[in-house]
């Protein structure tokens, strides 16, 4: 089977992580896997081609990318954040006129996109139940012509995994922590969306010693806000504090979350899946993490809470939470241990590739039906959109919204609502241009 992935870019994000492990799992597997990137290359461009993987960018394999396009495939899958994005759009509606294979979208932030023709796109991937929810929800009239279903992200248990005493005591040693601190941190991207600055009054709202134990934070890819807030502080908590660039390296990162006792996860605009969350947890950190109902919030179905962390509510929560982890090291390293587990047995590489190749094969199938391609799909204990709309239960994940809060949900989670705000949008973007 030849495939095609096409994906924004070949940076150190999540989606071009899930890129680079769904095409080394497929080549794997024995497929013929090509990856074109819309934008520039990156980090990962080099990992792919250096696995064997055909890879170019359009900024500067313009050549070998026209090639890609003008080729036949037996599936092409995009990885997009769902909302109409011309040049996608140009990209599906040309593969579509000249061949007739599946075309599978990951959408990133599970937006819709009321442009492109509900038949170009054959099946719409979401990276968890939360978001299939929104998109199921914003879908007015197009629910019976488009098809969405779960497959999250992957994740190599290999790559993450707890390291030894000696290197911890080693980075601790490195990065000026001491031996018998408690640590809270973080990593991400350094994007101000992908951070909150309140994460740096958490801190210091915490007292500066536990049981005996200072407490430290360590941040890696701090966006800019987050560290212009950190200025703000007296030099005691600023003593406290370490900050370090974002790495691709994986054993780097695994030190870094093997490091930090309690994972401290906020974002602007949440997360539509949260590979840090998994990746700290395979590395047997727990996390403790701030829901955003009103925004993307797949960080509650990674972290469950009471299982693999606590989820908290509001941000007096939040400092509560974390707070207890740091004083319980046995509920540290129970929900550490259970969410390792929980990592590899719903996210792994093996398990999801397994699954994304029989969603490909049925998809090959039914390419024109997605009446009988949801039902093969659900066969397979993969929950679709024809499903999440009449269960779907947000209490189940630990979150509790206010009535206020509540009343906002629904409103924002409004198919016809959802679709005003976007024609409206498009109209002020229009008129901008013109």
């Amino acid at each position: 089977m030849k495939i095609l992935q096409i994906t924004p870019h070949l940076g150190l994000g999540g989606t071009e992580r899930a890129v680079q492990n769904y095409s080394l799992g497929l080549k794997e597997r024995g497929y013929e896997v090509a990856v074109m990137s819309i934008n520039g290359a990156g980090p990962r461009y080099e990992t792919l081609k250096n696995a064997g993987v055909k890879v170019a960018a359009m900024q500067t394999d313009e050549k070998e990318c026209r090639a890609m396009l003008n080729s036949t495939w037996d599936v092409v899958h995009i990885h997009r954040g769902g909302a109409f994005f011309q040049l996608e759009k140009d990209i599906l509606e040309g593969i579509r006129e000249r061949q007739n294979c599946p075309i599978i979208e990951t959408s990133v932030f599970s937006r819709r996109d009321y442009v492109i023709s509900p038949n170009v796109i054959t099946l719409h991937l979401h990276l968890s139940e939360w978001c299939l929810y929104k998109w199921a929800r914003w879908g007015v009239g197009r629910t019976r012509t488009q098809l969405g279903a779960v497959l999250p992200y992957a994740v190599e248990p290999d790559h993450f995994r707890r390291v030894s005493v000696q290197v911890m005591r080693d980075f601790r040693a490195a990065v000026g922590i001491p031996m018998d601190a408690l640590v809270i941190g973080r990593v991400g991207s350094p994007a101000d969306s992908k951070w909150d600055p309140s994460i740096i009054e958490v801190f210091a709202r915490l007292p500066p010693q536990i049981n005996g134990h200072p407490v430290y934070a360590l941040f890696v890819g701090a966006a800019p806000s987050v560290k212009a807030h950190a200025q703000h502080l007296d030099s005691t908590m600023k003593g406290r504090m370490i900050f370090r660039e974002p790495s691709p390296d994986d054993l780097y990162l695994s030190t870094v979350y093997s490091t930090i006792d309690v994972f401290l996860h906020m974002a602007h605009i949440g997360e539509s899946f949260g590979m840090v969350i998994a990746e700290s947890l395979l590395c047997e950190t727990p996390v403790v993490t701030l829901s955003t109902p009103l925004r993307d919030n797949s960080q509650v179905v990674l972290v469950r809470h009471n299982e693999c962390g606590l989820v908290a509510n509001d941000h007096r929560e939040l400092l509560a939470s974390t707070q207890r982890l740091l004083t319980e090291p046995e509920t540290r390293s129970r929900m550490g241990v259970v969410g390792r587990q929980s990592m590899v047995s719903k996210y792994s590489l093996a398990r999801v590739s397994e699954d994304l190749e029989k969603i490909y094969a049925v998809a090959r199938e039914h390419t024109a039906d997605p009446a009988s391609l949801a039902q093969r799909i659900e066969a397979m204990n993969i929950l679709t959109s024809r499903q999440v709309t009449r269960f779907f239960d947000v209490g189940r994940y630990g979150v509790i919204m206010s009535p206020v809060k509540s009343a906002l949900f629904k409103v924002t989670h409004s198919g016809n609502l959802y679709r005003l705000f976007h024609k409206l949008k498009a109209k002020r973007n229009q008129w901008r241009r013109s």
